[in-house]
């Protein structure tokens, strides 16, 4: 492939998964943001407001539907050719459903710990299911995915310097919605790369 048409594929398999991460951050925040489900998706404890275990696996379903979306609408137009065996979909999903598992594990820590360990979770396991799927591991990209989600968290927080009492619906809100988007960038270009990994390998073995 030549190199401006792979940068070209690039950038169309990034938009694709923005678009797609942003789709599922603005529909999760809707869900959240209804004033009459408060108690359904949060809990709280003295002074702190925690989601329930709901909360994180109708997040995590949002995002694997969109990221699902993004990668079949990518390979439909051919903007990378990937192929993975079912017992690979299966273990990746696994690991992705473990997520909420282990954020529940998570909540049992102090609260301040709390906040930092559900984000490397979520990063790492990500990562992992990543990994399991498409057989290629990527260090950069997987500080990014670990990275975004306490970017997320820090501009976040930001509205909370200028707007007082800022509910706590709409805090979380605003961070599943850049965290989704984060992520979609960082796992399309996972994806695009792994493809192009294994072609150039192809390619290689053939010569």
């Amino acid at each position: 492939m030549r190199p401006a048409r792979s940068q070209r594929n690039l950038w169309l398999v990034l938009l694709t998964f923005l678009f797609a991460g942003t789709i599922g951050g603005l529909s999760f925040g809707w869900l959240i943001t209804r004033p009459s489900l408060q108690s359904f998706w949060f809990t709280r404890e003295g002074m702190w407001v925690f989601p329930k275990m709901k909360f994180h696996f109708v997040a995590g379903g949002l995002f694997f539907l969109a990221i699902f979306g993004a990668s079949t609408i990518s390979i439909w137009k051919g903007w990378f050719h990937y192929e993975s065996t079912p017992l690979r979909l299966i273990g990746a999903i696994v690991v992705y459903v473990t997520i909420p598992v282990c954020i529940a594990l998570a909540n049992l820590t102090p609260a301040p710990s709390e906040f930092v360990l559900v984000r490397i979770i979520v990063g790492l396991m990500l990562s992992l299911a990543l990994f399991v799927f498409t057989k290629r591991w990527h260090n950069l990209l997987a500080v990014l995915i670990v990275s975004s989600q306490f970017f997320a968290l820090v501009v976040a927080s930001i509205p909370d310097l200028f707007v007082a009492s800022l509910p706590y619906d709409w805090f979380e809100s605003l961070e599943v919605l850049i965290g989704m988007a984060l992520l979609g960038i960082w796992s399309g270009c996972w994806f695009w790369k792994s493809s192009k990994q294994i072609a150039n390998n192809a390619s290689n073995a053939k010569q």
